[in-house]
């Protein structure tokens, strides 16, 4: 009865420390603010008993495009809060693998789950920007930094859009949000990356593809060579892994349309994405 009583007050706690946040960030969604009500009193309970509510300030990220991810700050400590979105049928087996990543030092800490999210590490450093992601520099650092991943986890990471990279204060690079990592398989990854070059994520209301984005064929090259460690661009290994890439970029379009075909029954990704991936899946890679 008293653990119950403790609960009950912790709850209360919670939602009336949280109330005013709550309300600038669910903008009317009242599911919304329950789940996050919901997964602050389980981080205040187990997560970080130590936090005072009263202390607690909530901060929306506003980079997540599938889920709701916030950052929880407590007298100058900082964690992650992420909050499941579109539902898929491999999350137990994501949570797992966010275990793991974080274990081995390509991912974030993972401190807490739970069914509708989990608490992760907070990693300071700044998103990077798409401006930023073409540059060369960060370009050839990034190429690098998936290298490495690969070479680590004999996986794929599958959603590198600049979103889910993280620039840190020295200027190392963090991979970010593993939710689509799968089977090991180095052309299809570039080729997704290259795919997001044309998405800047600008209107969510509008996420439709700038077709004139898509990496030249001196930033294909740039990349790949990045990857292979090459100095050479036009090596025979650069040269054919940038032949690879680009055989699979019409892949990429078909999973990330079938993605939103069945995530969505209505709205933007379903009427603007849709459509536009479906179209391009079909141009012919020799076209680019």
């Amino acid at each position: 009865m008293i653990v119950a009583r403790r609960t009950a007050s912790l709850r209360r706690r919670a939602t009336a420390a949280f109330s005013t946040a709550l309300q600038d960030m669910s903008s009317g969604d009242h599911e919304s603010a329950e789940r996050l009500v919901d997964a602050l009193h389980r981080v205040l309970r187990s997560g970080t008993p130590s936090w005072g509510a009263e202390e607690v300030t909530i901060s929306r990220m506003e980079q997540a495009i599938t889920n709701e991810v916030y950052r929880l700050s407590h007298r100058g400590e900082h964690l992650l809060l992420r909050l499941y979105g579109v539902d898929h049928d491999h999350r137990a087996e994501e949570v797992r693998q966010a275990k793991w990543f974080g274990e081995i030092g390509v991912g974030p800490r993972v401190m807490q789950t739970w069914e509708n999210g989990r608490l992760e590490e907070w990693i300071d450093g700044s998103p990077m920007t798409h401006a930023q992601m073409r540059t060369p520099e960060a370009s050839s650092a990034l190429a690098k930094q998936l290298r490495l991943f690969h070479q680590r986890t004999q996986m794929n990471h599958n959603d590198l859009h600049f979103n889910n990279v993280l620039v840190m204060p020295d200027g190392k690079i963090q991979l970010l949000d593993f939710e689509y990592a799968g089977a090991f398989d180095p052309s299809y990854d570039i080729a997704n990356h290259f795919c997001e070059w044309m998405w800047t994520y600008e209107d969510p209301e509008r996420p439709v593809p700038e077709q004139r984005l898509f990496p030249k064929p001196l930033e294909q090259r740039r990349f790949c060579a990045a990857y292979l460690g090459e100095s050479d661009l036009s090596s025979t290994a650069v040269t054919d892994l940038a032949k690879q890439v680009l055989e699979r970029v019409p892949d990429s379009h078909r999973f990330w349309a079938d993605w939103a075909e069945a995530s969505y029954t209505e709205g933007p990704f379903l009427e603007l994405y849709l459509p536009a991936r479906r179209a391009m899946a079909n141009v012919n890679t020799a076209q680019r």
